[in-house]
């Protein structure tokens, strides 16, 4: 995974603090998250 291809996900609950993801449509799992999580920051998207 490259750094443009993935995202990272902060979050305190998460063991070491963040996760890295790749999922195969990532304008579509941005939009899912804003709606499940107004509260949330997305930088650089």
């Amino acid at each position: 995974m490259t750094s443009k291809d993935g995202l990272e996900i902060h979050s305190r609950s998460i063991g070491f603090g963040s996760v890295r993801i790749s999922p195969q449509n990532k304008g579509l799992l941005i939009e899912e998250l804003k709606q499940r999580a107004p509260h949330a920051r997305f930088e650089d998207i």
